[in-house]
């Protein structure tokens, strides 16, 4: 009686329901995944012999009536748990029976299997999988006896073979025979070795747990201790982060391979190994060894890489430096701080090269999580629009990655959050608020050029904080001014070799447009601006939210996009509970959204100079996550009296975010484990 009266007191509670429903949901779908993607990659087994396969098998042995009798004899070194073969229709229904047997060189039958020759379709391979791997151990070599009971002249089915030299035969052992000859030919076939990709269910499984543990800190953190909303983002973050490192190998995350090779060149400088520029630089043996399987389009052989027998330590031979002819970008190194702290400390401890991996992504994402916590700390409004900005799939494939977006969001949201509050909730700005804007406003701007207009924020600061107007404006203007010429220091010779000779298309060789060029034809140039605002604001929407991930190749179903942006429309409103709820003027939005159509206006032209080639008709390169940074200052222009939320509400959008955020990371594991 007890125990059922504690279960009716914990469902009683909303947010108790909440959580059982968030863990429901997610289970369901890791079962779908797991049922319909990832069990039949599990269950696909190596092929050991792939010699003779459908590109080289072109010819077919004829019919296969019920007084023929195929025997392919071919030696073993490894234990086989199946045989793939090849057959042939020739585009018609045949009947009878199609036995295939298969024999050990003591001539016992290892295995015996029939199936209708209707069924079977033309030009196509079948598998068939032993109740028990034939081990070499009990027998050198196996024959395969293929049959066909029933079947007469055109109406029987046929198989391939290939035709190899002799030589290669005799090197080989494999003989076929055809009733009873030896012929200088062998079938089409593979035999299977074992499991090939097993571990994605147990990857699969980590995964899961990884993410149900998230949602139960949620709960946790959120309605059992009752801690303020940065704690609990903390918790999910660093968890979701961690899934996302997994999901996404190293490279899929878009530029990557560039910024892991500005990070190693930075740690290089750092250990003292190599000057200030580049190409070439060195890498670690081991590194070059293990990377040059990676691929910025993974596919499930990527996670063989977390199984594979590498060495959690490198030896000294692994450890020897090599000049590598590689690319790198020219960002300041705190954008890649975490990223280069992670680098250099797994070198001097001789990490291998996928712990390495692992632990500066790990930082990255740490680095991220701390620089949100503040921000949603200090932020005297839209603190729920912090936290599930935070938690966008986009957002934290991001943060666990090479990417220095990791630090721009950071910094960007930190920044903003302190404006914001200096603006509603401060009643005094003293020497720490001004130097630690200065000093993230130093930070931010080199990192990249369209996010200075975020110091702009500043003129909403009452003068009232600052003593007197005239100290406000000067503030402003010295906050503006670093702003700009710390930007200016790092991307002044781009910004004059863009005026003077225009962009060169990544894609192609003709010219890009310049700032001359716009200048020149401005009309034209309008045009331009406004058709790819029309055009691609729907896709900038998505990929700011993150419905495809890695390089714009795995993509996530579309109603899971557009329930995020309904929970981040809503997460901007106030509560029931917020007596002087802070909603800002219709003053303060028009200068709000000034600063932020400057700001995507700044990233837009910035593409439309260095991207796009000549003679587009839209400005092409530009992807929503260009404007996460802006996501609470573009939220803030909807908030209003108008909507109330209720006091549970919040919470309640905080599950719907992490769950539907959990399930696109499994939908990813799935796309990329499928192909």
């Amino acid at each position: 009686m007890v125990f059922k009266e504690n279960i009716k007191l914990f469902f009683k509670k909303r947010e108790n329901r909440w959580l059982i429903l968030s863990i429901l949901m997610i289970s369901l779908f890791f079962l779908y995944y797991g049922c319909e993607k990832i069990g039949p990659e599990a269950a696909k087994r190596i092929p050991n012999n792939q010699e003779y396969n459908q590109t080289e098998a072109v010819s077919v042995i004829g019919e296969i009536r019920s007084t023929d009798h195929i025997s392919q004899i071919t030696p073993i070194v490894e234990d086989v748990y199946g045989v793939r073969l090849r057959f042939g229709t020739y585009a018609r229904n045949n009947t009878g029976t199609v036995v295939l047997a298969v024999y050990d060189d003591n001539d016992q039958c290892r295995y015996e299997t029939s199936i209708p020759a209707v069924s079977l379709e033309d030009n196509t391979f079948y598998d068939f999988v032993f109740d028990e791997p034939i081990s070499p151990i009990h027998t050198d070599s196996i024959e395969l006896v293929i049959t066909s009971p029933g079947s007469s002249s055109k109406d029987a089915v046929t198989l391939y073979y290939c035709t190899p030299d002799a030589q290669e035969l005799d090197e080989k052992g494999q003989t076929l025979y055809l009733n009873g000859d030896s012929v200088q030919a062998v079938l089409a076939f593979e035999l299977f070795g074992k499991d090939r990709f097993s571990f994605l269910w147990g990857l699969f499984l980590f995964i899961y747990v990884v993410i149900v543990a998230a949602v139960l800190g949620l709960y946790w953190v959120l309605c059992r201790k009752k801690k303020p909303l940065e704690y609990a983002f903390a918790m999910v973050a660093l968890l979701l982060g961690l899934v996302s490192n997994i999901v996404f190998p190293t490279f899929s995350i878009p530029d990557e391979p560039n910024h892991f090779n500005t990070a190693y060149h930075y740690s290089n400088m750092l250990l003292g190994q190599e000057g200030n520029t580049v190409p070439p630089m060195v890498k670690r043996s081991e590194d070059i060894r293990v990377m040059s399987g990676f691929s910025t389009n993974p596919t499930k052989e990527n996670y063989g890489n977390y199984f594979e027998p590498y060495d959690f330590f490198v030896d000294q031979e692994g450890q020897a430096l090599e000049s590598k002819d590689t690319t790198a970008v020219s960002y300041p190194f705190w954008g890649y701080l975490p990223q280069i702290v992670g680098l250099a400390l797994s070198r001097l401890l001789c990490l291998g090269t996928l712990p390495m991996l692992f632990l500066s992504r790990l930082l990255s994402s740490c680095v991220y999580v701390g620089l949100t916590f503040l921000a949603i700390r200090k932020t005297p409004v839209g603190k729920l629009v912090f936290c599930i900005g935070g938690l966008l799939p986009m957002t934290l494939h991001l943060s666990a990655s090479f990417s220095f977006d990791t630090m721009c969001i950071g910094l960007s949201f930190l920044l903003t959050a302190w404006l914001l509050q200096l603006i509603y909730q401060k009643k005094q700005v003293d020497r720490k608020d001004i130097w630690g804007c200065a000093i993230l406003t130093l930070l931010l701007a080199p990192c990249k050029l369209v996010y200075l207009v975020l110091i702009f924020m500043c003129v909403l600061i009452p003068w009232s904080k600052m003593g007197e107007k005239k100290k406000k404006w000067k503030i402003c203007a010295v906050w503006s001014l670093l702003s700009v010429i710390s930007a200016g220091l790092f991307y002044l010779q781009i910004i004059i070799n863009t005026v003077q000779k225009g962009s060169q298309d990544m894609l192609a060789s003709d010219n890009g447009y310049s700032l001359t060029w716009i200048l020149n034809h401005l009309g034209e140039a309008v045009g331009i601006l406004i058709r790819t605002v029309v055009e691609k604001t729907n896709f900038y929407v998505n990929s700011l939210v993150g419905s495809s991930l890695g390089w714009l190749d795995t993509s996530i179903h579309q109603y899971w996009v557009w329930i995020l942006i309904v929970c981040l429309f809503l997460s901007v409103f106030p509560t029931e509970q917020e007596k002087e709820a802070i909603i800002p003027t219709v003053r303060q939005k028009i200068w709000i959204l000034l600063v932020v159509s400057a700001g995507i206006l700044l990233a837009i032209l910035t593409m439309f100079v260095s991207w796009t080639s000549f003679g587009s008709t839209v400005v092409n390169g530009v992807q929503g996550r260009y404007f996460i940074p802006f996501l609470p200052l573009i939220l803030l222009l909807f908030r209003g009296k108008g909507i109330v939320l209720q006091e549970s509400t919040p919470t309640l959008l905080l599950y719907v975010t992490v769950t539907v955020t959990s399930i696109a990371f499994l939908e990813s594991f799935a796309v990329i484990a499928t192909r």
